[in-house]
């Protein structure tokens, strides 16, 4: 039998591979933990070195972490000792206790700052009470790790100020460097906010351990602090409180940095100007909602709700008007700026839908005489009747699209009485005239009644698929319960989050009919995709699908194999719609690794393999498909069996380009080829013309392809004479995708062949189908128009912008149309002209300003700009977001944010511009508080004397919304396991008595699981349902080709042995001698 470190190495690849699921892979890791037993740094050694790439972090493992932690297989030590050995923290040109020198440092594997980040964030949650070290040793061993950081992190410090200033290149790593001390800065504070880890910090065997970390503490601090002044200040207090002072480390270190010690104080006497009372102004917020709405909706619920909060502190009349009309300026503001009609119908349904939801969700924070029908009533007064005018007066209205904006107020008011923020027979003396319509029959509607709704009648699920467009408040009722639908099926109870369990538990439980009509229906449906998003995150209902596209494969008994084709086909198209329109890259799908099928069909889409390329299965797939296309003309079960659908998929470009040859050469007649690409516009294929067109349209631009074919099969493939009405919603969604790449190739060709007669018809047939895209993507007038702009180009357009906000923001409350703004402008300066560029051009006018006595209006403007939520960085991650699982913490990007390089410029420019530019110094000083207080708005509503273990379990706003709903989900919960558990025990043949009275708990204590021989009840106890006794099974054998990988990458001698000597002793780190990491003297 292999070794303990071979099983656990080959478990936790197949594991991530196979995407197992956390609790799964929990389960399983205890039985193999009693068959290999294996030390819990080893454990995390082999997670935490295994599926990382440069700039990219696989979430399910840091999931897979979480799991062996509150197992205890592992321990906080165990993962802060290995994460540092990793990092590229820490130093690697050190001298061990032998005197040797680390001669070579860039050779041992180095982890990804990304990671760095993430885990030490989730850390930081594990060490809040209750945890407390197990014994003595744990707790010495968390606090050296922890000192090791703290001295670690000055260094890289310096290390990185020092490479800053001779390579611009290194900005990227400075910027990741400070998130890992953001991080690191957390975990600090929880760990002195846990008594009992201090407690035995305090025992006299810690006494030098004690020491070492006073000293690195006192040294740390001032850098720490720098990053996020409200924890370190915590930090400084609870570091008297607890007595952990180094005097001497605090003298020395001020000697040999008098200087920047000075400057820094300096900045804290810094006077903020007062305060811009946000009731004066609702610039700020229109700024943020344009952001929010820009490409794919950014609009979580605890998000909106939490900036709202603190940015009126409580006032909610001021709050609650603000929101109406600043939410009517953006659709006003769109209008004008004539915008696609998909972007104003998503904001328009953002207005009528979401504001009135979010009002309802405040609505019990208003206390008497404060109504929210006053609050409306006050803010109508403030929406031009003009822009949006009655349905009645709407027929002499000059605007285009008169129909998206004549009856916004009056569906905006009606949404309201839904919700019960004003009374029915109110309305007419707050809109001006008597409504044309009425509130809807059903009223409002109420997620676990849809629920129940759905359960009884699943055709009432396509029902409320249909309703997620329309316009009258109750869209969030209906994605929630669209979202939840199936959770009764769920064999497993997920932590992500609610909204996402339908997509999940169907696919966990192959109820792939369901889930294909669901698909089929959404991706038919654009609008409905863009309210979708406004509720549930792309990633929750798109990663559990590409999971399930993964795994997809025949049954033993399959008796036909087109349905399985079909169904993949509803399932496919729903993918490929969502990263069309919003522009998704696979870690917003939560894809990671080569060998996902979605992973390798989005790199390889467009690319034709060579004959000599292919596989011995892929050429006798290839040769069947076009036999069966071209000769027999006839796609029978035997093609389709012998190639499973992500097999034809990755191979449509292959048989395209085959295609083109043999109809070239006359090898194939072209009325054939005609009549055989017939079978891809069947349901059951048709999703095979994204690929098909995509490299079509590539290879118009390429000379030496026969053009005059291509464009036929094109006319073929776009103007079918016949298609079933099951295919003609596909088909139609799929020229949509691609319309705007086969449009620009199709011109192109046009210019260089304007005799070529038959593009025409196929321009025409394109034409209103090229805004298919939902993104942050600016059009090439807009780009030169802000480039072009005098006397400086995009950074004076910028400047242009924030004068006009200014302008504007000092005369409201009045009837003014908003600004000509978008947030695109500021994401497109961010990527010609780099971040740090973009802010200089923002602190610069807001420095203008403030010599203008517009200092106060500026400040907030700018402050809305930087902290604006956009897909490549949404909104940081909260205290309160620390309680989420990894999967829903957005992955950390390279390219840096506004708040990135504010935060570097409060840091290291303005202690130098202090003497030579105090003017912009106390611009970025001021900026830089603004944006903090934004960042830290869980902790600042936390009472005076909460600490950190109170601000990690801040109040989900979202969560808190929802709690009249928790216990009719937790029923439901309930009845999933119970119903999966019972029908897995059946499966598996126990009676039906005792199926209804299986223990689940109970079955895995019993359980001696032998692993190479597989318990069939112990895979079932273990979470894997029915039929999964293989995949267990799967799970612990090595692959030829995983084994090879595993021997070229040198398996477990990453670790070598005397790099680390002069941190933690003498160890023992041979491979062949069992890694033996609990010897460690730490």
């Amino acid at each position: 039998m292999a070794s303990a470190e071979k099983q656990w190495d080959v478990f936790v690849n197949n594991a991530r591979q196979k995407r197992v699921r956390p609790r799964q892979f929990g389960k399983l890791a205890q039985l193999l933990q009693k068959r290999a037993p294996l030390s819990g740094s080893q454990i995390t050694y082999l997670l935490l070195t295994r599926g990382f790439q440069a700039s990219s972090v696989d979430p399910l493992l840091l999931e897979y972490m979480l799991q062996l932690l509150e197992s205890k297989s592992i321990t906080i030590p165990d993962i802060l000792v290995i994460l540092f050995y990793q990092s590229s923290v820490r130093p690697s040109d050190n001298n061990d206790v032998n005197g040797n020198t680390d001669s070579a440092p860039n050779q041992r594997q180095v982890n990804p700052l990304q990671l760095d980040e993430m885990v030490l964030y989730h850390v930081a949650k594990a060490v809040t009470p209750p945890y407390k070290p197990r014994s003595k040793t744990e707790a010495q061993r968390l606090i050296t790790a922890l000192t090791h950081w703290l001295n670690a992190a000055v260094t890289a410090n310096t290390n990185n100020e020092l490479l800053h200033a001779i390579d611009e290149a290194a900005h990227d790593h400075v910027i990741l460097f400070s998130r890992v001390r953001d991080a690191l800065s957390m975990l600090l504070l929880n760990i002195l906010e846990n008594r009992d880890i201090v407690s035995a910090m305090n025992a006299a065997p810690l006494k030098g351990t004690r020491q070492s970390f006073a000293k690195a503490l006192s040294l740390s601090l001032p850098l720490l602090s720098s990053s996020s002044p409200q924890v370190g200040a915590r930090v400084e207090l609870l570091q008297k409180q607890h007595d952990i002072i180094d005097h001497e480390a605090t003298t020395a270190m001020a000697g040999e940095d008098g200087t920047l010690g000075i400057d820094r104080m300096q900045l804290d006497t810094i006077i903020d100007v007062p305060a811009f009372d946000a009731n004066r102004t609702r610039a700020g917020l229109y700024l943020y909602i344009n952001a929010m709405l820009t490409g794919m909706p950014l609009t979580n619920d605890s998000e909106v709700l939490s900036h709202l909060n603190t940015r009126y502190k409580g006032e909610m009349q001021a709050l609650t008007i603000d929101l109406i009309v600043a939410s009517f300026d953006v659709l006003a503001n769109a209008m004008a700026r004539r915008e696609p009609s998909d972007a104003l119908i998503s904001i328009k349904s953002f207005l009528v839908n979401k504001v009135t939801s979010l009002i309802s969700m405040l609505s019990p924070s208003f206390f008497i005489p404060l109504t929210p029908e006053f609050c409306i009533e006050q803010a109508l007064k403030l929406v031009d009747p003009n822009v949006f005018p009655s349905f009645s007066s709407s027929f002499n209205n000059s605007l285009g699209n008169e129909s998206i904006m004549s009856d916004v107020r009056q569906e905006f008011l009606l949404a309201c009485a839904v919700h019960g923020l004003v009374l029915e027979n109110s309305i007419p003396r707050i809109y001006g005239e008597v409504p044309m319509s009425s509130i809807p029959t059903g009223g409002r509607y109420l997620k676990d009644d849809l629920v129940i709704q759905c359960q009884t009648n699943p055709q009432r699920l396509e029902e409320l698929v249909t309703q997620i467009e329309n316009m009258d408040g109750n869209a969030g009722a209906v994605v929630s319960a669209v979202t939840q639908v199936y959770c009764h099926l769920s064999c497993v109870y997920l932590d992500d989050a609610k909204n996402s369990k339908v997509m999940r538990n169907m696919c966990t439980t192959k109820e792939t009919m369901s889930l294909k009509t669901i698909c089929s229906s959404l991706s038919r449906r654009p609008h409905a995709l863009d309210v979708t998003l406004q509720y549930v995150s792309a990633t929750s209902i798109l990663q559990p699908l590409c999971s399930l596209l993964d795994e997809y494969k025949y049954e033993e008994d399959q008796g036909e194999h087109q349905p399985v084709y079909e169904d993949f086909a509803g399932i496919f198209l729903l993918v490929l719609a969502m990263v069309h329109r919003y522009d998704l890259s696979k870690a917003d799908l939560g894809v990671s690794g080569d060998q996902s099928f979605i992973s390798q069909y989005l790199d390889k889409s467009l690319q034709s393999m060579s004959l000599n390329d292919l596989s011995p299965d892929q050429n006798n797939q290839l040769n069947s498909w076009i036999c069966g296309l071209y000769q027999t003309e006839s796609i029978t079960e035997e093609l389709m069996a012998a190639c499973r659908p992500q097999d034809f998929y990755l191979l449509v470009p292959t048989l395209f380009d085959q295609t083109v040859l043999a109809g070239s050469s006359d090898a194939i007649k072209l009325d054939t080829i005609k009549t055989g690409l017939e079978f891809l516009l069947e349901p059951f294929l048709i999703p095979s013309l994204v690929g098909a067109l995509k490299w079509i349209a590539s290879e118009l631009s390429h000379p030496g392809t026969n053009k005059g074919i291509l464009i036929q099969i094109l006319n073929k493939l776009m103007l079918p004479t016949s298609i079933s009405g099951d295919a003609q919603g596909m088909h139609s969604t799929i020229i949509y995708m691609v319309a705007d790449k086969l449009e620009k190739a199709l011109r192109e060709l046009q210019s260089r062949q304007p005799s070529m007669y038959n593009i025409e018809p196929l321009l025409e047939n394109l034409k209103g189908r090229t805004r298919y895209k939902q993104t942050s993507s600016s059009s090439t007038t807009e780009v030169q128009t802000w480039t072009m702009t005098p006397s400086g180009g995009l950074r004076q357009s910028i400047r242009n912008t924030i004068q006009s906000l200014v302008s504007w923001g000092t005369h409201l409350p009045m009837i003014i149309p908003a600004p000509n703004y978008t947030h695109r402008q500021i994401i497109v300066a961010t990527k010609l002209i780099g971040s740090s560029a973009t802010l200089d051009a923002i602190i610069q006018e807001v420095k203008q300003q403030s010599q203008q006595n517009n200092g106060p209006l500026a400040l907030d403007i700018a402050a809305e700009i930087i902290s604006a939520p956009t897909l490549d960085h949404p909104p940081e991650i909260m205290t309160s977001e620390l309680l989420l699982p990894v999967s829903q913490v957005r992955p950390s990007k390279v390219t840096p944010s506004l708040r990135d390089c504010l935060k570097v410029a409060f840091n290291d420019e303005a202690p130098k511009k202090l003497t030579s530019d105090p003017t912009t110094a106390e611009t970025i000083v001021r900026l830089h508080r603004r944006i903090e207080a934004y960042a830290e708005a869980a902790a600042q509503q936390i009472p005076t004397g909460m600490g950190a273990q109170d601000m990690m379990q801040a109040v989900d706003l979202n969560a808190a919304v929802n709690s009249a709903t928790a216990d009719v989900d937790a029923a439901i919960a309930a009845d999933a396991a119970a119903a999966v558990d019972t029908q897995a025990a059946l499966d598996l043949g126990v009676s039906v008595e005792d199926a209804m009275n299986l223990d689940p708990v109970a079955v895995v204590a019993d359980t001696t699981m032998d692993l190479d021989l597989v318990d069939p009840t112990a895979a079932a106890t273990a979470g894997l349902g029915v039929g999964a006794t293989q995949s267990v099974d799967d799970l612990f054998q090595q692959s030829a080709n995983e084994a090879a990988a595993l021997a070229e990458a040198g398996g477990l001698e990453g670790l070598d042995g005397g790099e680390d000597d002069y941190i933690f002793g003498e160890l023992q780190l041979d491979p062949d001698s069992n890694l033996n990491f609990d010897d460690w003297e730490i």
